[in-house]
């Protein structure tokens, strides 16, 4: 009887009747006592204890709004890769960034001279080219949620203080139009000269975006270096490929 006493106290201390299990209520307890020494064992008394639990009142389902009849006419193409990619416009058009919304964006050289010469854009041509790059960079910030990229002078791809210099300078004048370094990515050559330079930017905490990867060992060696994004030339690739097999076009499944 002193057994089933204390066993009685500890039940109601450590689960009295309301306690919560996950999706039990714990409801109470029912015990019996054997005093027929036959089923005594190891010198007690036999004695069995029935916990008794209920199932927790299920909680109403939420009404699901009605599936649309046609789901697959409900978003556009650019809606369903969102979802499984990153979309980064690679473009100087900044109504065509504002229109479609990318996540990041990107520029060359070649794509702002096009678009400085656009009537749109001209009053973000400057004479000094830095700081036309850095006018154009603000102002696609203006419609992205991300970064943009904006990329080192070709001709210092082979110069590692050059490089350093280049993207120092543009990080000031991002800074200095009240642009977080954060949001910037330098693009800059992966040439050896080039990883080099973006591994010492890294450190400084100027992120970079290495263009003009074809191969694998440059990849690695971007990799090594800690760089923020690269940016192999998918398209040059494809090209040499089909040039070099001498055929209009690759299957996809060879691709």
């Amino acid at each position: 009887r002193r057994c089933k006493a204390c066993i009685f106290k500890t039940l109601r201390r450590r689960w009295p009747p309301g306690f919560d299990f996950p999706g039990l209520r714990f409801f109470g307890f029912v015990s019996q006592f054997d005093p027929n020494p036959k089923n005594r064992r190891y010198g007690k008394f036999k004695f069995t204890m029935t916990l008794i639990f209920r199932a927790k009142p299920r909680a109403p389902l939420r009404k699901q709004p009605p599936a649309p009849r046609y789901p697959c006419c409900m978003t556009s193409q650019l809606d369903s890769l969102k979802q499984h990619s990153v979309v980064v416009a690679d473009t100087g058009d900044i109504d065509a960034v504002a229109r479609w919304k990318p996540q990041d964006a990107t520029t060359n050289p070649s794509l702002l001279l096009a678009a400085a010469q656009d009537a749109r854009f001209r009053h973000l041509a400057d004479r000094d080219m830095d700081r036309m790059f850095v006018n154009f960079g603000c102002e696609i910030l203006k419609h992205i949620a991300g970064r943009v990229s904006t990329e080192v002078d070709a001709r210092l791809s082979f110069d590692v203080e050059g490089t350093l210099a280049k993207a120092r300078r543009l990080i000031e004048l991002y800074e200095a139009a009240g642009v977080a370094r954060e949001r910037i990515l330098i693009k800059v050559a992966s040439t050896w000269e080039g990883i080099r330079a973006a591994e010492q930017l890294e450190r400084e905490g100027i992120h970079c975006n290495l263009t003009l990867l074809f191969s694998f060992a440059q990849a690695v060696a971007c990799a090594d270096a800690g760089v923020t994004l690269i940016s192999p030339f998918v398209g040059r690739i494809y090209d040499w490929h089909r040039q070099a097999r001498k055929v209009d076009d690759i299957p996809i499944g060879e691709d």
